[in-house]
Order: C-alpha cells, then sequence, then structure tokens
C-alpha cells in the first residue's frame, strides 16, 4: 500500500491481529505509539480497496477448480529436451540449469 512499509504494516498487523482488524478499529491508529500513525490512518482510510485487493490476489485459493485428468498429482519425469530449449530461450546459466535438470 503506498506509504505503508513492510515495517509499519507487521507493526499493525502485530498490534491489531488482521487487517480486518485493522479497518474495524482504524480509530485507534492515530493514537499508537507509532511514528507519522495519524499519516498512516489517512493512508489506510484511502487505499482500503487496494488493502482489500492485494489481500485477495495474495490468498490461495483452495477451491479453485481443477482438470478431471489430474489424477493424484504424482510427480511424473520432466521433459528434459522441452526445459533444455526454455532454458536456452530465457538465457538461463549454467547453475540454474543444473538445479532445474536435477529436480
Amino acid at each position: 500500500m503506498p506509504g505503508i512499509g513492510a515495517k509499519t504494516a507487521a507493526t499493525l498487523l502485530g498490534h491489531f491481529g488482521s487487517l480486518d482488524a485493522i479497518y474495524e478499529r482504524l480509530g485507534e491508529v492515530p493514537f499508537l505509539r507509532l511514528r507519522g500513525s495519524a499519516q498512516h490512518a489517512a493512508r489506510l482510510a484511502e487505499h482500503r480497496e487496494i488493502a482489500m485487493l492485494s489481500r485477495r490476489l495474495a490468498t490461495i485459493d483452495v477451491n479453485a477448480p481443477l482438470p478431471a485428468d489430474l489424477g493424484t498429482a504424482e510427480r511424473r519425469a520432466s521433459d528434459t529436451a522441452g526445459l533444455e530449449m526454455l532454458c536456452e530461450q530465457l538465457r538461463f546459466g549454467p547453475m540454474t540449469r543444473r538445479r532445474l535438470l536435477s529436480a
């Protein structure tokens, strides 16, 4: 979110416990012993939609539909030739190629 970095976000989440709790208790943010807390409260209010969208995009959907032919999702042998060609196209170096081909 614009104007709120990782440290401030971690502090707010540590104090309130969740993003929803921060917004439920937004009126308390200006009174926290946190540098610029009044500005942080204003930024949170202004960018609420961005915060909610960011959370939605970062959340794994465990109910996503899976293809019917997925089976038990067992690991299969990799397509070494295809992987080599992809590494060449992406200009991966030898160390990255070794890691990919050994997996």
